[in-house]
């Protein structure tokens, strides 16, 4: 196996431009929800907007991720999320939209309250870190394994890269790498047991009126086979081990 020095790592960075490629998709989004076009040319959006008050909504990206087809990363910005009530994770086509992410059987969800919810129950209530307004959450759907990975990315400057050093100690405490672009957290695996037979679709629930986000692509870079490229490297892009 490989030593640490030699282990392959993927550069990671967050998109901050809205694509007309990953969108929600206005079929499978609950009537609570208003989808915002990208620009005056389209009605496809990347954004999604809580109109009502006190009631939980889902709504699907277009994009979905088929079984048996790697590791798929994609980024979660929170707009506006005052008191954590949203959440993010992934849904079958089977999903009720007239709830949150994991509020049936075919969601899995992450609140900012730091619980993980699936088939109408609080799985755990003490996963990663509370978050609001201005995180970003970065989601890691590995469909081989059927496993879902939550991260959080706090920007501290106007570049949009981040760096996470994937050879800290463990994976079961949160890591982090603080540098002029921004903090990152990586909280490790949410779910495991994911469905190894249905398409997942990134997902997203609302709460309270007026609460948004936005849907990010996350971009894989260069392939580093040395640690001590991390000097190297201009921005502060990511860094994953190669999966």
């Amino acid at each position: 196996s490989p030593t640490q020095s030699s282990t392959a790592l993927e550069a990671i960075r967050v998109n901050p431009s809205t694509s007309s490629s990953f969108v929600f998709d206005s079929l499978k989004c609950s009537d609570s929800i208003a989808i915002i076009p990208n620009d005056t040319h389209s009605s496809a959006g990347s954004a999604a907007h809580q109109r009502a008050s006190k009631v939980w909504g889902t709504v699907l990206s277009s994009a979905f991720y088929s079984p048996k087809t790697g590791v798929h990363r994609w980024a979660v910005r929170l707009d506006r999320c005052e008191r954590g009530h949203v959440f993010v994770g992934v849904s079958t086509s089977q999903a009720s939209m007239r709830t949150y992410v994991g509020g049936d059987k075919y969601g899995w969800g992450f609140i900012g309250t730091m619980a993980l919810w699936h088939d109408r129950r609080k799985i755990r209530g003490d996963y990663g870190s509370t978050f609001r307004t201005g995180s970003t959450i970065i989601v890691t759907l590995d469909t081989d394994a059927g496993t879902l990975s939550f991260s959080s990315w706090k920007d501290s400057s106007p570049s949009n890269s981040f760096s996470l050093d994937p050879l800290l100690p463990t994976l079961s405490s949160p890591r982090r790498q603080h540098q002029g672009a921004g903090s990152l957290e990586d909280w490790g695996v949410a779910f495991e047991g994911l469905p190894l037979d249905a398409k997942l679709y990134p997902a997203v629930g609302l709460y309270q009126r007026d609460d948004k986000v936005t849907l990010l692509q996350v971009e894989s870079g260069s392939r580093l086979s040395n640690r001590d490229s991390l000097g190297e490297v201009n921005g502060g892009a990511c860094y994953y081990p190669a999966l």
